[in-house]
């Protein structure tokens, strides 16, 4: 399961996340990583839970092959491309 929490404020903009991964078959910790991936030209951030492998295949997607011009942007091409 994973944990992510968002503060705003009128300065900044905190956005805790856990970075346990667990194995599916026993739920018992296997490593840690990242979870949440900047993006500051679209002046937001990409995060996941689930598989890492399909969550920074997305990441990566995004960057490379998607022409938005913001986050909301992207947003319209999300269900197609997941």
């Amino acid at each position: 399961m994973t944990s992510l929490n968002v503060m705003l404020s009128n300065e900044a903009v905190y956005i805790p996340i856990d970075t346990l991964v667990s194995d599916p078959e026993d739920m018992l910790p296997v490593l840690h990583t990242t979870k949440l991936y900047p993006v500051p030209h679209w002046n937001g951030v990409i995060c996941g839970t689930g598989i890492m492998k399909f969550i920074v295949g997305w990441y990566a997607y995004a960057l490379t092959s998607v022409l938005a011009r913001d986050i909301e942007h992207l947003d319209e091409f999300a269900p197609e491309c997941l």
